[in-house]
């Protein structure tokens, strides 16, 4: 139930996530006009994050993070180092020969976010950003990460994709996707096969956490892969991802530490 008091504390929030997001003090007006708040609003809500600490209200009158913000940011800060070390190693061994690329990505909002990645000799088309927001639908990742969804949750997100075809490989129509997604759910590894970029294939497998729930999505997609040789990866690539879900689980904060670089570097 959405009451006021969540309204102020979501409110809040975004007013912090606002202040973080820049690189110095930044002024009311300025605050108010990036959260499509009043400024007595903003007024107020500034004044109460200054007066539990999260904020600080610097002698021009504009606004940085607080010393308790600071402290936890710079913790997460080290631990989002210590992962995205982890992770890029690990996908480093992953690119064998040429024309290969490895990625850890993660689902966020319907959306596919790659967190970390390593390229080899890969064409430009295929270099996804890191931090870049990605159709779900039409990825090896993605749909792996859907098929973790509850029932209601993946009926919400087909209720809302855009389901358009990209190449003429991708999967549109609900019926198909459910029925992919039923046999991922089955294999626990998902395939593209060129649903996403002409003439790429990818596969997915997950990382999971200590419940066995699936966190992320690790893949390898390449321009020379055929099926077969992605069929063949299968193994190797699992392997990698439990051994990856292993050493992410013995940082201080576990596999959520994922979710810090979702929430502090991709956001």
């Amino acid at each position: 139930m959405v009451t006021q008091s969540n309204k102020s504390i979501a409110k809040a929030f975004r007013l912090i996530e606002i202040v973080c997001s820049e690189s110095g003090p930044i002024s009311l007006r300025h605050i108010a006009s990036k959260a499509n708040l009043s400024l007595p609003t903003t007024h107020r809500l500034l004044g109460t994050l200054k007066a539990v600490g999260a904020l600080q209200a610097t002698g021009d009158g504009t606004f940085k993070l607080g010393e308790k913000l600071v402290g936890i940011h710079a913790s997460i800060s080290d631990n989002i180092h210590q992962v995205r070390k982890i992770v890029e190693l690990q996908l480093k061994d992953l690119l064998s020969k040429a024309g290969i690329s490895a990625r850890l990505s993660m689902l966020d909002d319907g959306e596919l976010v790659i967190m970390a990645g390593n390229d080899s000799g890969v064409h430009q088309k295929m270099r996804s950003t890191i931090g870049y927001r990605y159709e779900a639908y039409c990825t090896a990742p993605g749909k792996l990460l859907l098929a973790a969804l509850s029932i209601d949750q993946l009926n919400a997100y087909l209720n809302e994709a855009p389901l358009v075809r990209i190449t003429h490989n991708t999967i549109c129509e609900p019926r198909r996707l459910l029925d992919e997604i039923a046999h991922i759910r089955t294999v626990e590894y998902a395939l593209d096969d060129q649903e996403f970029i002409e003439g790429v294939r990818c596969i997915a497998v997950p990382l999971k956490d200590k419940s066995e729930r699936t966190v992320a999505a690790l893949s390898i997609a390449g321009e020379q892969l055929g099926l077969r040789d992605l069929s063949a990866l299968i193994p190797q690539l699992r392997q990698k991802a439990s051994l990856l879900s292993a050493q992410l689980r013995e940082l201080p904060r576990g596999m959520s530490t994922l979710l810090d670089i979702e929430n502090l570097e991709v956001a």
